[in-house]
């Protein structure tokens, strides 16, 4: 730094981290992953110059120090290059494995003129690349300090949103689309935040999954959802949908307790809940979980892949689960009225899960059109603002009394 201060010159602080190196270490074993961080840091000096310096920064993390760079085009040849050395596989025990890296790069003076500020900004960088999806580089700019304090600051006030009960739980009418009446409805976390305001689920959730609070928040909507349908039996007997992270997955036999007794200390029957999975876990289960899911089946409990058509099903995933019911994304409505070609998907996704013998909900319903389009084509339960939006509990009582077009039940 103080010769590139000199020299009038740039430099080049790179953070290197090895994605979902853990799973390495705990899958196949410490001897396997030390081979993967020996054989990283042979392919990393194999690209680099030598008035460069390398370091092994900690756990699976590396550093690389660029002197004399030239300007921003060089920086992302170098990350490219970089992303490259990954694209071929590590081979142990005639195993063959990938791993990829997410790469985060701050530039001397611009993003900071001592080493903490630029070691810190190159590691908000990197954490901006895996919370983007990871496999990708990224330079530092001021937003992220923005966005990396807002998360940090979220997650604190989220701990103690649930230690002082301040989240609660707004439901959503699903409706039979042939006859209008309300026959379930979604449970869906609401968060306003002393300082944010109004903190939309996509934010909040994701940052429960990542500190282990998703836990503590599943074990509140399942708890609530149950509780409150329960009551609601005596006024229509609506089933409750219960949305469930991927994360919660991962120790499925605390789930199957918790939902277990849920169910018994609401005294809801177990056919009237619908545990909807995101698309997600189709890809990262075991089968523990299948097992599992076919439990809560047998127990009579509802299940549904939920936001089908946002990533990356497949019929061989989908029919190894024991679904009864499909959600088609609220993506796909949106401008549906004037794009054949989200009509044509939204069609094959019906035929797809009609084939399958599958429930079909379409979210985001919003007007008259998509109502009745849906209806011909086949689809038999929908959701959306043109029937309802979320409301608490109160105001989805006295929606479940009056019906869904106000004509009491």
């Amino acid at each position: 730094l103080i010769k590139a201060a000199q020299n009038n010159t740039l430099t080049l602080v790179i953070f290197i981290d090895l994605d979902n190196f853990k799973q390495i270490n705990d899958t196949l074993g410490h001897l396997v992953g030390d081979m993967v961080l020996i054989e990283t840091t042979q392919r990393l000096q194999r690209i680099i110059t030598p008035s460069s310096t390398l370091s092994r920064f900690g756990g699976d993390e590396f550093l690389l120090i660029i002197p004399d760079l030239k300007n921003s085009n060089d920086a992302k040849h170098i990350a490219a290059t970089i992303l490259a050395l990954f694209e071929l596989s590590f081979v142990s025990n005639n195993q063959e494995f990938f791993i990829s890296t997410s790469i985060g790069m701050a530039v001397y003076p611009y993003d900071g003129t001592t080493s903490q500020q630029l070691l810190a900004n190159a590691d908000i960088a990197m954490y901006k690349v895996k919370e983007d999806g990871r496999n990708a580089f990224s330079f530092y700019n001021a937003d992220m300090n923005i966005d990396v304090q807002r998360m940090l600051t979220l997650d604190s006030h989220l701990r103690q949103a649930i230690t002082n009960k301040e989240l609660e739980l707004y439901y959503q009418p699903i409706i039979d689309l042939k006859t209008e009446k309300i026959i379930g409805a979604e449970a869906l976390m609401r968060w306003n935040d002393s300082e944010y305001g109004f903190i939309p689920p996509d934010e909040f959730i994701p940052i429960a999954e990542k500190n282990g609070l998703i836990h503590q928040l599943g074990d509140f909507a399942l708890n609530t959802a149950c509780s409150q349908a329960a009551k609601w039996q005596k006024i229509s007997p609506l089933q409750i949908s219960v949305n469930f992270s991927s994360v919660q997955f991962r120790y499925y036999e605390r789930l199957l307790s918790q939902i277990q007794k849920a169910l018994e200390s609401s005294s809801l029957p177990p056919q009237k809940l619908d545990i909807e999975i995101t698309e997600s876990l189709l890809f990262d289960h075991n089968d523990g979980v299948i097992t599992m899911l076919n439990k809560l089946q047998s127990m009579g409990a509802q299940l549904t892949i939920d936001d089908f058509g946002t990533g990356y099903s497949a019929l061989s995933y989908l029919q190894k689960f024991p679904f009864d019911r499909l959600k088609i994304d609220r993506e796909f409505l949106t401008d549906m009225r004037y794009s054949e070609e989200k009509r044509e998907l939204v069609s094959a996704i019906i035929a797809m899960a009609k084939a399958l013998n599958l429930e079909i909900v379409a979210e985001g319903i919003e007007d008259n059109w998509h109502a009745n389009y849906l209806k011909e084509m086949g689809c038999g339960l929908g959701q959306g603002y043109y029937y309802s939006r979320p409301v608490p509990a109160k105001e989805f009582e006295v929606i479940l009394k009056q019906g869904i077009n106000g004509n009491t039940l």
